[in-house]
């Protein structure tokens, strides 16, 4: 049926995708280490990083957005608390976030 057959299709270009994306990055690596050039190697190791954070990310995802909201949650409770005056900095990025959201939400 044509359901199945956008299904494989849409599979396959993404294997292709990341074929080309691993090629890619093999290439820049390949001509880092044969031209010793620092700035490439380093450049491919970053990117390895950030794929293995964003796959650790959507792996745990679940975990990260109940510590992200405990987080969040903890700082609004302790939100100008004088006892706490180390935290002000936390505080001014809070204030900062609902700042840029008000000024959203005016515009539109």
């Amino acid at each position: 049926s044509s359901g199945e057959n956008q299904l494989v299709a849409r599979v396959s270009f993404m294997l292709l995708g990341v074929g080309s994306l691993i090629i890619f990055t093999s290439v820049v690596g390949f001509l880092g280490n044969v031209k010793e050039i620092r700035c490439l190697l380093v450049t491919v190791l970053v990117f390895f990083t950030q794929i293995a954070i964003s796959a650790l990310i959507f792996l745990e995802k679940e975990v990260v957005y109940h510590q992200w909201n405990y987080r969040i949650d903890e700082v609004i409770s302790e939100y100008g608390n004088k006892s706490l005056a180390e935290k002000e900095f936390v505080w001014n990025i809070l204030n900062a976030v609902q700042q840029n959201v008000r000024k959203t939400q005016i515009r539109t």
